[in-house]
């Protein structure tokens, strides 16, 4: 168990992904499970940042619309949030059903940071925890001496590091989203709590959080 635990850290460290083929297989799904078409939302006010991101202050986003109908822009844009090492293709099921309601304009669906189709911060600046940080000693924000990658992030801190680029996707320069435009926020797992944590922190704008 320990050399498998050890093995996993490195393989961890060392075994790379490419974001390319991962969004190819993001859009075969998308085209192949979904019927309404959906597209890149592109944003020229915002700069790709220093993680590599795509535009929207490293996150990957997609966006479905609803066929236009009477008062269709004062119903709500309906953010589907998924868990811990998903990706928004999770939701695929349920994108159809909820355009075909009536009752939203839009379904955007996100990545979080560090995850799906997002940018990749380095393990440093990511909420990760070694296998090692029990042993050696670390004071302050500073990794233990015995520590493979990690980061020693405090709860809320690991919080802030999904919610602040993900407000930023909402409300900031350049927003996807109009302002005062209705949002109901959908999350799974992971998606949940952070919804439930950022309608606790910004309350002005969305109508429901679902978990």
């Amino acid at each position: 168990k320990i050399m498998a635990a050890i093995t996993g850290q490195f393989l961890q460290w060392w075994t790379k992904s490419d974001l390319s083929l991962l969004l190819q297989a993001e859009h075969r799904l998308l085209s192949a499970l979904v019927r309404h078409p959906f597209h890149k939302p592109s944003n020229n006010r915002l700069e790709r940042d220093s993680t590599g991101g795509n535009g929207h202050n490293g996150i990957n986003v997609v966006e479905f619309r609803a066929k236009e109908s009477a008062g269709h822009k004062s119903k709500p844009t309906v953010v589907l949030a998924h868990g811990f090492g998903s990706g928004l293709g999770f939701f695929y099921n349920n994108i159809d059903g909820l355009l075909n309601s009536g009752k939203i304009s839009r379904v955007v669906c996100v990545d979080w940071l560090g995850m799906g189709g997002s940018a990749r911060p380095s393990c440093w600046e990511s909420p990760v925890r070694s296998i090692f940080s029990g042993f050696g000693h670390s004071s302050g924000n500073s990794p233990s001496r015995f520590s493979l990658c990690n980061s020693i992030y405090t709860p809320s801190r690991a919080v802030d590091f999904f919610l602040d680029p993900f407000d930023r996707l909402l409300t900031g320069q350049g927003a996807l989203f109009r302002k005062g435009e209705p949002l109901w926020l959908v999350g799974h797992s992971l998606g949940g709590y952070l919804a439930a944590r950022y309608a606790m922190r910004i309350n002005r704008r969305q109508q429901s959080a679902t978990s």
